[in-house]
């Protein structure tokens, strides 16, 4: 943000991305306006580590296959391309060894490591959360008892990837929320 001299923005962030989101917000408060979580790591303990390991595992895409269709309420999302994508991303160098990191760092004895939730005391921005009910990476049971000024909205049949499944829904949740935050 300093490179690109943007002051403050609303920040929006998925999985992984969600808990950066959140960390940033925690250490540079003035230049976050809203945050916008969707299906965030950091709210619970549980993780779907069959997921993790198998996406970490598999090198063809008949391999990633089931793994990537766990990440959709309705599996028939998964093409070939979207697959064959995956696939030459993870054949760059250095990505199974970054992803391997990652997972051994924020996903340690199968569990998520990370606990955000503390952290929703300390924040003054506004704050949404939105999950697919049908999540079957991280549980949407995550978002529930969490303090009355998050805003958190549970998308019926969607899963993880609730912003490719549902966007138009995901997006006028954004779009409203930001007409609101700012």
């Amino acid at each position: 943000m300093a490179a690109l001299e943007v002051g403050s923005a609303h920040l929006v962030g998925h999985s992984l991305g969600g808990a950066i989101a959140f960390e940033l917000t925690l250490r540079r408060p003035e230049q976050v306006k809203s945050l916008t979580l969707i299906s965030p790591v950091g709210f619970g303990s549980e993780i779907n580590m069959q997921y993790v390991e198998g996406f970490m595992r598999a090198s063809r895409p008949r391999q990633l296959r089931p793994f990537v269709e766990q990440l959709f309420a309705n599996p028939a999302l998964v093409g070939r391309k979207m697959l064959d994508d995956i696939i030459a991303y993870k054949r760059l160098d250095g990505a199974v060894e970054a992803l391997n990191t990652i997972a051994g760092t924020i996903f340690k004895n199968g569990r998520q490591a990370v606990d955000l939730v503390p952290g929703l005391a300390d924040l003054t921005v506004p704050i949404q959360i939105i999950w697919g009910e049908a999540d079957r990476i991280i549980p949407a049971a995550q978002a529930k008892g969490l303090p009355a000024s998050v805003i958190v909205h549970l998308v019926p049949e969607a899963g993880h990837m609730v912003h490719m499944e549902k966007a138009e829904e995901v997006n006028g949740l954004i779009e409203t929320f930001l007409r609101t935050s700012s």
